[in-house]
């Protein structure tokens, strides 16, 4: 299996999106960002699912951006940048338009994108000993793929400010004192947890699930498309400057 991201769909009209890179604790690059898309179209399409719940393969969700070509000293010009970046805005713009339900299921880390993807999807179950952290801040970023409206909401702006700021790591036990876990379980039980709740949302009418999401994403997340095109179009200003890659630089050198 070469796809960076795979379907598993159930007789319970429930359907697994599994990133699937985790030999690098499934980072994301524009690549798996693309298959993302490519499988939300896929569920959304398919009148047999009614729910989705996004996983990582091997115990980890996501640890976030693949950065390793701008660490390595590779360079795109800004509008290249712009290109790739706007993939994974997309990501988010599908799942947050998809009229099914999404149920994040995080193990292991869901760090900086990875961390934004969980929160674009409807509800977010984590282990307590899950790893969150917004660090945008800390590889030269700023917050990115929704995150400033997820996280604000989800605990207020000046809890999310302290977390980009400090870049600090939050476990699922935690974030779920914070209000962007919906659920907490041991590990060994959240996929059971998780699987549970979306085939009992599975079992609920359509309709009404689809004005609601509708609804809620429209009015209290409004303003997250307006954030994911400034997203893509500031992003490359950011970590493309000679401080930034110099800092990334310096970063990935210490931890080597």
């Amino acid at each position: 299996m070469n796809e960076l991201v795979y379907i598993e769909k159930h007789d319970t009209g429930v359907a697994e999106i599994v990133l699937n890179n985790p030999a690098r604790k499934n980072a994301m690059g524009a690549p798996m960002m693309r298959e993302l898309c490519a499988a939300v179209l896929e569920v959304q399409d398919d009148d047999e699912v009614r729910a989705i719940v996004l996983r990582g393969e091997g115990g980890c969700f996501c640890s976030g951006g693949d950065l390793s070509g701008v660490a390595s000293g590779g360079r795109k010009s800004v509008e290249e940048s712009r290109d790739s970046i706007s993939v994974f805005g997309r990501a988010v713009s599908y799942i947050q338009n998809c009229e099914k339900p999404f149920v994040a299921a995080v193990e292991g880390y869901a760090m900086g994108g990875g961390f934004s993807l969980a929160l674009a999807c409807d509800m977010v179950y984590a282990a307590d000993e899950a790893i969150f952290s917004s660090n945008f801040l800390h590889v030269a970023l700023a917050p990115e793929m929704g995150a400033m409206v997820f996280l604000s909401q989800a605990c207020g702006v000046y809890k999310a400010k302290e977390l980009w700021h400090s870049g600090r790591r939050v476990t699922g036990l935690e974030g779920f004192d914070l209000g962007f876990v919906s659920v907490h379980a041991p590990a060994a039980e959240l996929m059971e947890k998780a699987m549970e709740s979306a085939e009992k949302i599975a079992t609920l009418p359509r309709t009404p699930l689809r004005i609601m999401k509708r609804i809620v994403n429209t009015h209290v997340l409004s303003e997250v498309p307006a954030v994911l095109a400034a997203d893509a179009q500031d992003s490359p200003l950011c970590f493309l400057s000679e401080e930034g890659l110099a800092y990334l630089a310096e970063n990935f050198m210490k931890k080597k």
